[in-house]
């Protein structure tokens, strides 16, 4: 990636600053993002002073930092994530109370030394009251913290950047400048591997994921189970599984097939799939939310199935990489019978993907950050 317009990538000086501490050995969850844009600001030449961890580390990496300002250093700019809870929460209450603001007081330095700020604002769904799952008085205190950081990213950010750009609307505070920054793909070498279908079905269908409340996969498995010579296969979590087992033993078929695995271990299924699943009900917060699951899909150069009217159908449909259609069984049954008959569309989606993945790596989500800041 050496031709990236006027930008000397090399001659960037980055700080990184999140709230809380990432776990590089097996990141997880909200782990994962922050540590693939760090990788991807590191693998573009980017030099990066990093900002995480505690409360007292954090503070130290802040003063290195003034320290570094006050001797000449020249920062080109910071790139932050929020956390999923609010900023003072961030690493826990105890160290909200030791160091309170701490991260506000460093955007308050940065912003008095011309160090523009870039934040990824991660998700909102303290403003969906049905998804914020904690009693009232909590809801209370959390509703007030969280309107506090976004007072503070207003005055503060040069550039907020969101899942989608859809998502604005639901802040209810103006920004100067929003911009998408979705998650990113990999562009491993197998990804452009026909499928090795290895077991005794037609075709095979893949869903990753969490299972229960948000994520309901019945329409899923009782359709697929009614069509014999496709299968399906669902990876999620042992725990949640038996949690959400009377919900679905009734459906269970012998050609639903039930996984507990994680990384490396997933390459396999993959290999197996002909397309991946997205179809969940479209509640409003899909209206904007941009799974990183998604890209994880298309990084195996999976085609998907998503459901027609959210975020991730929007783009599924403008890129050409897939089918978003109706969140209602007889739309996935045509859908599949379709697929059965037609290998030809399934390989077109495929190298649609291909054609399109160089575009959404992680590697150019943080080339368009350094874009956007050095202006």
């Amino acid at each position: 990636m050496d031709n990236k317009g006027d930008i000397n990538l090399k001659n960037l000086n980055v700080i990184f600053h999140i709230p809380w501490k990432l776990i590089t050995s097996a990141p997880s969850g909200s782990q994962i993002r922050p540590l693939r844009m760090l990788e991807a600001f590191k693998s573009l030449g980017c030099k990066v002073d990093v900002i995480m961890g505690s409360g007292a580390e954090r503070l130290r990496q802040i003063n290195l930092i003034k320290q570094n300002v006050k001797k000449g250093k020249k920062y080109d700019f910071v790139y932050s994530e929020s956390s999923s809870y609010p900023t003072s929460l961030a690493y826990g209450v105890k160290d909200a109370v030791k160091y309170p603001f701490l991260d506000f007081r460093f955007f308050v330095f940065c912003k008095k030394n011309n160090i523009p700020i870039g934040l990824f604002y991660r998700d909102i769904y303290w403003r969906f009251p049905e998804l914020l799952d904690r009693p009232f008085a909590k809801k209370l205190v959390l509703n007030i913290m969280y309107r506090f950081d976004l007072v503070v990213y207003q005055k503060y950010l040069d550039v907020l950047y969101l899942p989608s750009e859809k998502m604005a609307k639901y802040l209810a505070f103006d920004f100067p400048v929003i911009k998408s920054l979705p998650p990113g793909a990999f562009m491993y070498p197998s990804s452009r591997h026909v499928t090795n279908n290895k077991n005794n079905f037609i075709f095979n269908v893949l869903y990753v994921g969490g299972i229960g409340n948000l994520y309901d996969l019945r329409k899923l498995v009782k359709v697929i189970g009614e069509i014999p010579i496709i299968s399906l296969t669902i990876c999620c979590r042992e725990n949640e599984w038996q949690n959400s087992l009377n919900d679905y033993e009734n459906l269970l078929k012998p050609n639903i097939n039930i996984v507990h695995l994680s990384g490396d271990d997933l390459f396999s299924l993959y290999e197996k799939a002909d397309v991946a699943s997205m179809f969940f009900e479209n509640v409003e917060y899909r209206d904007f939310a941009m799974p990183i699951k998604l890209f994880e899909y298309i990084s195996h150069c999976k085609p998907l199935i998503v459901t027609k009217g959210t975020a991730a159908g929007d783009f599924v449909e403008i890129n050409g990489i897939g089918w978003a259609i109706p969140y209602d069984e007889k739309s996935l049954l045509i859908l599949l019978n379709k697929l059965l008959n037609d290998r030809n569309e399934l390989e077109e989606k495929r190298n649609k993907i291909i054609e399109i993945l160089p575009l959404h790596t992680w590697e150019s989500r943080a080339l368009q950050v350094c874009q956007d800041l050095t202006y």
